[in-house]
Formats: C-alpha cells, sequence, structure tokens
C-alpha cells in the first residue's frame, strides 16, 4: 500500500511527522518507508547543458560512471548502503566518489550552486538517499549512449 501526503517543514519536522503517524498505526513501520522530499516547485536545478560539461570536461572514474549507471536505471531514490553494495564499495571509499563527483561539479566555471541531485532521508534509519534529477538523467543518457557506441 502507498501513502502519500503533503507536508511543509524541515526535513527533521518531516521525519518527526512520520514518526508520529508510524506510532500511531496511521502508517505502517516498515523498512521500504521512506521520506521522499520532492523539491518545490519554484526550485531549480541545474541546466542539463551544464551537467554534460560537468560531467565530460574531465572523464569519469570507472566508480562515477557506475555511480551514474546505478542511479540512471533505478526506479526512485537508491540508499546510500544500496550504492555501495551495487558498487562493491566501503562506506568511506563511497564517499570519496561523492566528493569527487561534487568537486566535478564545483570545478566547472559556470556552477551556480544548484542542486545537482534530489536527496531524500530513510525514515528508520536516516540513511541518505539519492536520485538522478531530471537534468542530470538527460546528461548521464547523453553520456550512457556515447559509450555504447564505441
Amino acid at each position: 500500500m502507498k501513502y502519500q501526503f503533503s507536508c511543509s517543514g524541515t526535513l527533521e519536522e518531516i521525519i518527526a511527522v512520520v514518526a508520529a503517524l508510524q506510532a500511531s498505526g496511521v502508517i505502517p513501520a516498515t523498512p521500504e518507508t521512506t521520506v521522499q522530499v520532492k523539491p518545490h516547485e519554484t526550485q531549480e536545478f541545474v541546466s542539463d547543458d551544464f551537467m554534460y560539461d560537468a560531467l565530460t570536461r574531465v572523464r569519469l572514474s570507472e566508480h562515477t560512471s557506475n555511480m551514474l549507471k546505478v542511479l540512471y536505471d533505478a526506479e526512485g531514490y537508491v540508499r546510500y548502503s544500496e550504492l555501495c553494495d551495487a558498487l562493491g564499495l566501503h562506506l568511506n571509499q563511497l564517499k570519496g566518489v561523492m566528493s569527487r563527483f561534487s568537486a566535478r561539479f564545483h570545478g566547472t566555471k559556470g556552477f551556480d550552486g544548484k542542486p545537482y541531485f534530489r536527496t531524500a532521508r530513510h525514515a528508520q534509519t536516516g540513511e541518505l538517499c539519492y536520485q538522478l534529477t531530471d537534468e542530470l538523467r538527460i546528461a548521464v543518457r547523453k553520456i550512457l549512449g556515447e559509450d555504447s557506441t564505441h
């Protein structure tokens, strides 16, 4: 069964609301229950052209390329631990991959600080979850298309 509701507040406040609903029995407390934070309608992400430039200005490492493929193939948010498992990395190794990925954007001329991932927290564990934005999905699709022709 899928429950969907809308509320506003900080991530911590939203998680507290979900926890209260679970405690009252309104929402079953299961490992699959997650809080998915959708960006506000006016929030903008980095453009797909900028994303493509950031992803192609320096060759992608094997781990970064594989991380993008996992996120691209996912139907929703992917938990941090699931990324570790899918990539065969330890937690600290994935942190390094994510740090280098972030540096790729921050080091690209014209980066304005807009987000390039959607993020959410797992309701029970607080674990960070990632999802490609539509703009990043377009850029990754271009790159995957180029990779398949070589």
